[in-house]
């Protein structure tokens, strides 16, 4: 059995609100290579860190970077380098991409829709009429924020190639959800939002 958490990953724990975007990891980060950030604008562009890295969120300051002998096993990050389990503990995780294709058949329906005024995609279990919230909240690059309201962007545990990691996006803004797995194209330096799930017998 797969239990979502009921919000995305911060620092400290889990978000207040399934519809806060949380913080932004690079892949193998267990903390946010900022200190502070305000996102109280809802411009992304406008939004201000205090970096704790020189450059940000780029290439030069990721150590999973072309590194797969100290971050990856049989092709998946270690445990010691998830977020998910060094913040929460237990048996939280980054989500593995077979759950997130899991997810793509007759049973779910992704919906484009809006939660206190945040833009994202529900993503409904007909069966069950059970459902998660997936705020749109853009990825970081360097020290820009990108597409926040428009794309979601989340880590999956599996790696790609040494320099790439697997994850999950959508675009939100049209009435047809246009979703992506298994996509392996992003360096693992990226800030994207992590959603946790448990796996329980």
């Amino acid at each position: 059995k797969v239990i979502f958490a009921n919000a995305n990953l911060t620092a400290t724990g889990l978000a207040e609100n399934e519809t806060d975007y949380g913080d932004y990891f690079a892949w193998g980060a267990t903390e946010p290579w900022y200190s502070s950030l305000d996102n109280s604008l809802s411009d992304c562009t406008k939004w201000t860190a205090a970096w704790d890295k020189s450059g940000s969120y780029h290439r030069s300051n990721c150590p999973s970077y072309d590194n797969d002998s100290e971050y990856v096993e049989d092709g998946v990050l270690k445990k010691q380098y998830d977020p998910a389990r060094q913040i929460l503990g237990g048996d939280w995780q980054l989500p593995p991409m077979e759950i997130w294709e899991g997810l793509d058949n007759y049973r779910y329906n992704w919906i484009n829709t809006s939660k206190d005024s945040k833009i994202g995609t529900e993503i409904k279990n007909n069966t069950t009429n059970t459902s998660i919230f997936l705020p749109a909240s853009g990825h970081l690059y360097s020290s820009s924020f990108n597409n926040v309201g428009y794309f979601g962007y989340y880590w999956t545990v599996n790696a790609d190639s040494s320099t790439h990691a697997y994850g999950v996006n959508f675009s939100s803004y049209d009435t047809n959800p246009n979703y992506y797995f298994g996509c392996g194209g992003y360096h693992r330096y990226r800030g994207f939002t992590v959603r946790p799930v448990r796996l329980v017998a």
